[in-house]
Protein backbone atom coordinates (compact mmCIF):
# COMPACT_ATOMS: atom_id res chain seq x y z
CA UNK A 1 0.00 0.00 0.00
CA UNK A 2 1.35 3.44 -0.92
CA UNK A 3 1.29 5.95 1.91
CA UNK A 4 -0.49 9.27 1.54
CA UNK A 5 1.83 12.13 0.65
CA UNK A 6 1.48 13.95 4.01
CA UNK A 7 2.42 10.69 5.77
CA UNK A 8 5.55 10.42 3.66
CA UNK A 9 6.47 14.02 4.49
CA UNK A 10 5.96 13.37 8.23
CA UNK A 11 8.09 10.22 7.99
CA UNK A 12 10.88 12.21 6.32
CA UNK A 13 10.75 14.76 9.13
CA UNK A 14 10.81 12.03 11.77
CA UNK A 15 13.90 10.60 10.13
CA UNK A 16 15.36 14.11 9.98
CA UNK A 17 14.73 14.61 13.69
CA UNK A 18 16.70 11.48 14.50
CA UNK A 19 19.57 12.53 12.25
CA UNK A 20 19.58 16.04 13.74
CA UNK A 21 20.16 14.59 17.20
CA UNK A 22 23.19 12.82 15.73
CA UNK A 23 24.53 16.12 14.40
CA UNK A 24 23.90 15.27 10.74
CA UNK A 25 22.58 18.67 9.68
CA UNK A 26 23.26 18.15 5.97
CA UNK A 27 21.10 15.03 6.00
CA UNK A 28 18.41 16.91 7.93
CA UNK A 29 18.39 19.69 5.35
CA UNK A 30 18.10 17.20 2.49
CA UNK A 31 15.24 15.33 4.18
CA UNK A 32 13.53 18.61 5.06
CA UNK A 33 13.74 19.84 1.49
CA UNK A 34 12.19 16.56 0.26
CA UNK A 35 9.35 16.85 2.80
CA UNK A 36 8.82 20.48 1.80
CA UNK A 37 8.63 19.54 -1.88
CA UNK A 38 6.02 16.88 -1.12
CA UNK A 39 3.94 19.29 0.93
CA UNK A 40 4.21 22.09 -1.62
CA UNK A 41 2.76 19.75 -4.25
CA UNK A 42 -0.28 19.17 -2.06
CA UNK A 43 -2.29 22.39 -1.99
CA UNK A 44 -4.14 21.19 1.11
CA UNK A 45 -0.91 20.87 3.08
CA UNK A 46 -0.36 24.54 3.94
CA UNK A 47 0.37 23.79 7.57
CA UNK A 48 2.69 20.97 6.55
CA UNK A 49 4.62 23.45 4.41
CA UNK A 50 4.67 25.90 7.31
CA UNK A 51 5.99 23.32 9.76
CA UNK A 52 8.66 22.22 7.27
CA UNK A 53 9.70 25.82 6.67
CA UNK A 54 9.77 26.44 10.42
CA UNK A 55 12.19 23.55 10.93
CA UNK A 56 14.38 24.69 8.05
CA UNK A 57 14.36 28.16 9.60
CA UNK A 58 15.56 26.75 12.93
CA UNK A 59 18.40 24.93 11.21
CA UNK A 60 19.37 28.01 9.18
CA UNK A 61 19.31 30.13 12.34
CA UNK A 62 21.51 27.69 14.24
CA UNK A 63 23.98 27.74 11.35
CA UNK A 64 24.16 31.56 11.45
CA UNK A 65 22.13 32.05 8.27
CA UNK A 66 19.80 34.66 9.75
CA UNK A 67 18.56 36.06 6.43
CA UNK A 68 17.57 32.58 5.26
CA UNK A 69 15.91 31.88 8.64
CA UNK A 70 13.98 35.16 8.51
CA UNK A 71 12.66 34.33 5.03
CA UNK A 72 11.47 30.93 6.24
CA UNK A 73 9.86 32.33 9.39
CA UNK A 74 8.15 35.12 7.46
CA UNK A 75 6.52 32.55 5.17
CA UNK A 76 5.50 30.49 8.20
CA UNK A 77 4.01 33.54 9.92
CA UNK A 78 1.84 34.25 6.87
CA UNK A 79 0.55 30.68 6.69
CA UNK A 80 0.05 30.34 10.45
CA UNK A 81 -1.99 33.57 10.54
CA UNK A 82 -4.09 32.52 7.55
CA UNK A 83 -4.69 29.03 8.97
CA UNK A 84 -5.17 30.38 12.51
CA UNK A 85 -2.55 28.04 14.01
CA UNK A 86 -1.78 30.14 17.08
CA UNK A 87 0.74 27.70 18.52
CA UNK A 88 2.84 27.73 15.36
CA UNK A 89 2.37 31.49 15.11
CA UNK A 90 3.60 31.99 18.69
CA UNK A 91 6.70 29.86 18.06
CA UNK A 92 7.42 31.66 14.80
CA UNK A 93 7.03 35.14 16.30
CA UNK A 94 9.41 34.09 19.07
CA UNK A 95 12.03 33.05 16.51
CA UNK A 96 11.57 36.26 14.51
CA UNK A 97 11.91 38.20 17.77
CA UNK A 98 15.19 36.42 18.51
CA UNK A 99 16.47 37.44 15.10
CA UNK A 100 15.37 41.03 15.73
CA UNK A 101 17.12 41.03 19.11
CA UNK A 102 20.33 39.71 17.57
CA UNK A 103 20.15 42.49 14.95
CA UNK A 104 19.57 45.13 17.63
CA UNK A 105 15.96 45.84 16.59
CA UNK A 106 14.59 45.97 20.12
CA UNK A 107 11.25 47.54 19.18
CA UNK A 108 10.43 44.80 16.67
CA UNK A 109 11.79 42.12 19.00
CA UNK A 110 9.59 43.37 21.84
CA UNK A 111 6.49 43.57 19.66
CA UNK A 112 6.97 40.04 18.36
CA UNK A 113 7.77 38.62 21.80
CA UNK A 114 4.62 40.14 23.30
CA UNK A 115 2.48 38.84 20.42
CA UNK A 116 4.05 35.40 20.85
CA UNK A 117 3.23 35.47 24.56
CA UNK A 118 -0.39 36.46 23.87
CA UNK A 119 -0.93 33.71 21.28
CA UNK A 120 0.82 31.07 23.39
CA UNK A 121 -1.42 31.84 26.34
CA UNK A 122 -4.55 31.72 24.17
CA UNK A 123 -3.82 28.11 23.21
CA UNK A 124 -2.10 27.14 26.48
CA UNK A 125 1.17 26.35 24.70
CA UNK A 126 3.46 26.48 27.74
CA UNK A 127 6.67 25.91 25.78
CA UNK A 128 5.99 28.94 23.57
CA UNK A 129 4.85 30.92 26.62
CA UNK A 130 8.14 30.27 28.42
CA UNK A 131 10.10 31.02 25.25
CA UNK A 132 8.32 34.35 24.85
CA UNK A 133 8.82 35.25 28.51
CA UNK A 134 12.53 34.51 28.25
CA UNK A 135 12.81 36.67 25.15
CA UNK A 136 10.94 39.52 26.86
CA UNK A 137 13.37 39.16 29.78
CA UNK A 138 16.39 39.31 27.48
CA UNK A 139 15.02 42.39 25.74
CA UNK A 140 14.40 44.08 29.10
CA UNK A 141 17.98 43.28 30.14
CA UNK A 142 19.32 44.71 26.88
CA UNK A 143 17.29 47.89 27.57
CA UNK A 144 18.78 48.10 31.05
CA UNK A 145 15.57 47.20 32.90
CA UNK A 146 17.02 44.67 35.33
CA UNK A 147 13.89 44.40 37.47
CA UNK A 148 11.65 43.42 34.56
CA UNK A 149 14.32 41.11 33.17
CA UNK A 150 14.62 39.27 36.48
CA UNK A 151 10.82 39.05 36.86
CA UNK A 152 10.27 37.57 33.39
CA UNK A 153 13.14 35.11 33.69
CA UNK A 154 11.91 34.04 37.14
CA UNK A 155 8.44 33.41 35.66
CA UNK A 156 10.10 31.11 33.13
CA UNK A 157 11.33 28.96 36.00
CA UNK A 158 7.90 28.73 37.60
CA UNK A 159 5.76 28.14 34.50
CA UNK A 160 4.96 24.41 34.21
CA UNK A 161 5.47 22.88 30.79
CA UNK A 162 2.89 20.12 31.29
CA UNK A 163 0.28 21.73 29.06
CA UNK A 164 2.70 21.72 26.12
CA UNK A 165 1.23 21.96 22.65
CA UNK A 166 0.47 18.61 21.00
CA UNK A 167 2.40 19.62 17.87
CA UNK A 168 6.02 19.35 18.92
CA UNK A 169 8.31 21.67 17.04
CA UNK A 170 11.60 20.17 18.17
CA UNK A 171 13.84 19.01 15.38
Amino acid sequence: RIKARPEIARALWAQGSSRYRLGETQAVLALGEKALAINRDDLKAALGVARNRYQLGVIAQRRGRDREAKEAYTEVETIARREKDLSLLAATLHQLGRLDLAAGNLTDASSRANQALEFARQVEDRLSEVSALSLIGLIAARQGNETEAREKLQRCKTTPLLARDRNSRSV
